[in-house]
């Protein structure tokens, strides 16, 4: 039991430790998403890709972990295209853009599953360089208890993320009601779709230059 508390606390540790820009990047998602399904798509999405980063982290080596860095942050172009269609779609239809997107069809809901995954996992070479590397202290590397405490660790960190992200919005939502007749306030607001999509295209160009996973 200590071994799996112990695990699952270095694996909390471990996911806060590297996920940062992770945090920063399921946060722009979910405030750009407007409905629960497109939400939810982005936690599927980024979930999906954690546990394709831990089977990666399981698998391979350091070295080979340090090589996929080289080619991960090509998923970088994803997320730039899916700002730029976002830009598009409010030049298009304007004030409207935002009720059209809460209206939105399966293909838009799948979009932001597909952006959030592809945004993880180009970032993600820090993540598998890392957890790799913690997978083979003594406690982690035995294929035990601890390894599976470890797992669950990273996992609980995801949640995490998306739980304080929900919490971060929904406070920004109530702040924009608070202040709504602050002019300064008023028009960051209404340009917040333009905002959050350059931050998206910014994110994505960030991961192709391999700023995030730098080092």
């Amino acid at each position: 039991m200590t071994d799996v508390l112990l695990g699952l606390a270095i694996g909390f540790a471990a996911w806060w430790a590297t996920g940062i820009d992770d945090f920063l990047i399921v946060l722009t998602f979910i405030i750009k998403a407007h409905i629960r399904s497109q939400t939810l798509a982005i936690s599927i999405g980024t979930l999906i890709s954690v546990l394709l980063m831990l089977g990666i982290s399981l698998s391979v080596d350091y070295i080979v972990s340090a090589i996929l860095r080289d080619y991960s942050r090509l998923f970088g172009t994803i997320p730039i295209c899916f700002g730029l269609w976002g830009i598009v779609k409010l030049i298009k239809h304007g004030k409207h853009a935002e009720e059209i997107n809460k209206h939105s069809g399966c293909i838009t809901v799948l979009s932001f599953g597909l952006a959030s995954f592809s945004a993880y996992l180009s970032n993600s070479s820090d993540d598998i360089i890392f957890n790799s590397s913690l997978l083979q202290l003594p406690l982690l590397n035995t294929g035990g208890v601890g390894r599976w405490g470890f797992l669950i660790g990273i996992l609980c960190g995801t949640v995490s993320t998306f739980l304080f992200a929900l919490m971060l919005r929904n406070a920004g939502e109530r702040l924009k009601v608070r202040f709504r007749h602050n002019r300064a306030l008023g028009n960051i607001f209404s340009h917040k779709g333009f905002l959050i999509n350059c931050t998206i295209i910014m994110i994505g160009i960030l991961i192709l230059l391999g700023i995030f996973s730098t080092g």
